[in-house]
């Protein structure tokens, strides 16, 4: 059992990167990146990530037999689904500008809304989320227009989300058990439309 979960963690890892890595190679992303003034930033997150697939391809098999080397994969897994997360937020920020830019009237807006609902952008009354973590917390502080603080809609406890933590917190939050719990009891007072978050 141990070995199929360390390879399985390792394959994800590497699947991650696969994908950050393509997604910042996208023609589209990389000339509007360029437009932003992102380029620095996106190539030293390119940079990492790369680095981070070969030192998982140097671990390859290691992680079965050694447990803290398998604790921080599966915490370098999760940095990586947060810069999934930003990759796909700067996207979405691309066509979002792309979409206001082209005057798009009242028919086109809502294509553009379905095209982001089939992609999987969950949204929240104080704007658009890419994470579908995000469906299950209330933003209850703000700096800038960025979540500090949100409160989960099951248990009612406050985390911190601020940028630098990415959403590893709403996920690891919503696998604790207090949360597991408290949402086991409330699932049927609460719109289902909010469960569509994969643990």
């Amino acid at each position: 059992m141990e070995e199929i979960e360390g390879n399985l963690l390792e394959s994800s890892i590497g699947w991650l990167t696969d994908i950050i890595v393509e997604n910042l190679d996208n023609d589209k992303l990389g000339a509007w990146i360029s437009q932003v003034g992102l380029a620095d930033d996106t190539d030293k997150l390119r940079s990492e990530v790369d680095r981070v697939g070969m030192v998982v391809a140097a671990v390859k098999g290691r992680a079965i037999a050694n447990k803290p080397l398998a604790r921080s994969l599966g915490r370098l897994r999760e940095v990586l689904y947060d810069a999934d997360d930003a990759v796909d937020e700067l996207d979405y920020y691309r066509l979002q500008q792309q979409v206001q830019g082209d005057g798009l009237d009242g028919h086109g807006a809502e294509e553009a809304e379905r095209t982001r609902s089939d992609a999987g952008i969950a949204s929240t009354s104080r704007g658009k989320k890419r994470s579908k973590a995000w469906g299950h917390f209330d933003i209850t502080e703000e700096d800038n227009g960025k979540p500090v603080k949100a409160r989960c809609i099951h248990c009612h406890t406050v985390v911190k989300c601020g940028s630098d933590k990415g959403t590893s917190v709403l996920h690891n939050h919503l696998k604790s058990d207090h949360c597991n719990k408290k949402r086991g009891a409330s699932d049927q007072q609460l719109d289902p439309s909010r469960y569509d978050l994969m643990l």
